[in-house]
């Protein structure tokens, strides 16, 4: 996007409360409107998510000065006037969904550290192959993300993951909608609320940024206005799909037309280290496969057929002629958590069945 030079100063400092009209569901699968997420808010949000187009319309007129447009207007959640836009893809026998969210600006975590114009949000819904259901959700934050099933997570939790299997597992819902907490600050997608963070600076760490809504006046139904990014209803989406430019002065560079569910950045379950604590701490929230033990590191799967799971042990037979022993630790028996996304219902809403399913990943 070109900008134009000017001898004078472009002043821009406004408050977003119109963000769209909303559009007919007429045209949307009835499957991204069933399972679009409920976006909720810290009670102390700085800014909600706004028009891309209206961000669009003004940026692409700049010339020079300050600039800064937001939505710092809690009321618009419930107006069904903030946009989410989506993008869907087919992968094998599951249907992949993308809902993003646009920010007009970002506020600093500690002093200047973090602040930007134009932030995009977003996380991956997987359905289940017969499409009834939401089979695991990838949650995108601070440029990298990790991914929670629907699947039963009831394998023993093995010695070297102790800390790792502690919590609440999978995500929660509302009603047929995944439930995404976005961070009071950064913006980023998480599955759970944060209430605490360390003073100076803490709202900075990975997991740091406040999550905490107080009401269902903090909650975007996004449902309620859905824009398809495979489409034209805005103009800004034609142009973004070869877009190189950012999204204001010193705004990010991200181009959600450009990262649809079917890339490489959204195959695998996670990035980042599963190390909490560290800065690029993306893995640490991820889960394994439906019925694999979480260690510190890495995912055990589940013991072979007819083999009994006796922690990072596997054995069958007879004590002490008959007994046989192979080792979870060691070779194809472990995976990371950056493990590829299966494309089918195995290993994210169900268990392995039989020895074939067995070699996922």
């Amino acid at each position: 996007m070109p900008l134009w030079c000017s001898m004078g100063w472009f002043i821009l400092s406004t408050i977003i409360f119109f963000l769209g009209n909303v559009p007919s569901a007429m045209t949307i699968p009835n499957y991204v409107l069933t399972f679009a997420p409920e976006l909720r808010f810290d009670r102390a949000a700085k800014g909600y998510p706004m028009s891309a187009q209206v961000f669009y319309e003004v940026w692409k007129n700049y010339q020079s000065g300050p600039f800064l447009i937001e939505n710092t207007d809690r009321t618009t959640l419930a107006k069904g006037t903030v946009p989410t836009y989506y993008q869907i893809r087919t992968i094998g026998k599951q249907i992949r969904i993308n809902y993003w969210w646009f920010y007009g600006y970002q506020h600093p975590c500690f002093l200047d550290e973090g602040a930007h114009n134009g932030d995009w949000e977003h996380v991956m819904v997987i359905l289940t192959e017969d499409r009834s259901a939401v089979a695991a959700i990838s949650f995108y934050q601070h440029g990298q993300h990790y991914t929670r099933i629907a699947g039963p997570r009831d394998a023993p939790c093995t010695p070297s993951g102790i800390g790792r299997c502690s919590g609440s597992y999978g995500f929660y819902s509302s009603g047929t909608h995944p439930v995404v907490y976005a961070g009071k600050l950064a913006h980023g997608s998480f599955h759970d609320r944060n209430a605490f963070s360390p003073p100076a600076g803490g709202e900075c760490a990975y997991y740091g940024d406040f999550r905490n809504p107080e009401s269902s006046a903090d909650y975007l139904q996004t449902w309620k206005n859905l824009i398809d990014l495979d489409g034209n209803e805005e103009s800004w989406i034609a142009e973004d799909r070869t877009a190189t430019w950012v999204w204001g002065p010193d705004g990010v560079s991200k181009h959600p037309t450009q990262h649809d569910p079917a890339d490489a950045e959204h195959s695998i379950a996670c990035e980042g280290s599963a190390t909490y604590g560290v800065a690029n701490a993306g893995c640490y929230q991820s889960e394994c496969l439906s019925g694999d033990d979480e260690t510190a590191t890495a995912c055990l799967k589940e013991c072979k057929v007819g083999y009994v799971n006796i922690g990072l042990y596997c054995q069958k037979g007879r004590w002490p002629w008959e007994m046989q022993f192979y080792n979870r630790l060691s070779g194809s028996n472990s995976y990371s958590y950056s493990y590829t996304l299966p494309h089918e219902d195995v290993g994210l809403s169900r268990r392995r069945d039989d020895q074939s399913e067995w070699q996922l990943p």
